[in-house]
């Protein structure tokens, strides 16, 4: 127990800094930045402005010269451990860095080349790898919108249940194909989907994410940073041999929890240790608690295995919300007959031979006499 306290109060603080470092970083100056109009690979990308930095890198949106589209280009970055070289875009760390760099370099290649593999309508598309000003970088598309992170932050509201099982069926689609290569994305929270202008839920960033097979997961080099809200035992514990798409599940329910109620939700271990229970405000439905307590087991087991488990209970529980219920057709009734009539002009014409053969026989009658 003592280990994982240890883990989650580290994991805890480094998650903090990361996010104040993230809110200052347009003063702090230490993480370098490349200028407005930066060209990359000979002129392929022109470097339009910042749109987001993290503890592993830089996010800027770009134009892609070749075709004249707006895409997205993330930048290998280690915060507050390097810097450009003198006036020029090339990046630089101590040398009792580099071996640090050179690792997680390796890491963030193997997350674009992972992404690159997916192809699926809610996960990002990652295109062009490639390794400039001493380090690396991705291209990928600019999804115009924002995260459900920034939408709650904005709103100050919790999401309607109709819309979070909406979400939560699209993301599902996404899920299924990253489990589908074998891969879990192990930092599923409203900050890393993304909705866009469609109302098209993305899933973004697979900095986090592990290759499983057969029960066996990819050794790390170094422990894994994670965020404490939304992972459950096997991740706080690092026990590697224990992930599974249930990982993915656990910081899902997790997810919706926030989104319904606003509320962080507690840590795994807050829940093993201090019995922290999920309370819910009246307007969530006791189906939709079922299956967020489901999706929050503490045992991998008790969770749902696959995703087709939880679409089943979605469409089993939430109907209303997929399918609109058809007009009834009325019922088939006869319309009444008009009744028949003469056309006029008929009655005009009958009475025009009526006159004629009158005419007629009165001047036969006049010739007899």
């Amino acid at each position: 127990m003592m280990n994982c306290e240890l883990f989650i109060t580290f994991a805890s603080v480094l998650s903090v800094f990361f996010e104040r470092m993230q809110e200052q970083i347009s003063q702090t100056g230490r993480q370098p930045l490349l200028p407005v109009g930066t060209l990359l690979q000979g002129g392929r990308y022109r470097i339009d402005g910042h749109l987001s930095s993290g503890g592993f890198g830089n996010t800027y949106v770009a134009t892609n010269m070749e075709y004249g589209v707006q895409v997205a280009i993330k930048e290998f970055s280690l915060r507050d451990t390097v810097q450009n070289e003198d006036d020029t875009c090339v990046v630089v760390c101590p040398v009792s860095q580099k071996e640090l760099f050179a690792q997680q370099r390796a890491k963030f290649r193997k997350e674009a080349n992972r992404m690159h593999q997916l192809h699926n309508e809610h996960i990002v598309n990652v295109y062009q790898l490639f390794e400039e000003n001493g380090t690396a970088y991705y291209e990928m598309d600019l999804i115009h919108g924002e995260s459900l992170d920034e939408r709650l932050k904005r709103s100050s509201q919790p999401l309607d249940e109709r819309e979070v099982v909406g979400i939560l069926d699209q993301v599902l689609d996404g899920l299924a194909a990253v489990h589908e290569q074998h891969l879990v994305h192990l930092d599923l929270k409203p900050a890393n989907i993304m909705m866009d202008e469609r109302g098209r839920a993305m899933l973004i960033d697979f900095g986090a994410s592990k290759h499983v097979s057969d029960g066996q997961t990819s050794s790390v080099p170094s422990m894994m940073l994670f965020t404490p809200q939304y992972s459950p035992l096997e991740q706080i514990d690092q026990n590697l041999k224990n992930f599974g798409p249930w990982t993915d599940f656990y910081a899902l329910g997790a997810t919706l929890y926030r989104l319904l109620t606003l509320q962080s939700p507690p840590t795994a271990t807050e829940r093993l240790e201090e019995r922290a229970e999920l309370t819910f405000p009246p307007h969530v439905s006791a189906p939709m608690q079922s299956l967020i307590a489901w999706m929050m087991q503490l045992g991998r087991m008790d969770r749902p295995q696959n995703t087709s488990e939880i679409k089943q209970y979605l469409y089993a529980n939430f109907q209303s919300y997929f399918f609109v219920a058809p007009a009834p057709e009325p019922a088939y009734v006869v319309p009444p007959q008009p009744a028949k009539k003469t056309p006029t002009c008929l009655i005009v014409l009958a009475f025009v031979l009526a006159l004629v053969l009158t005419v007629i026989l009165l001047l036969v009658f006049l010739v007899v006499l």
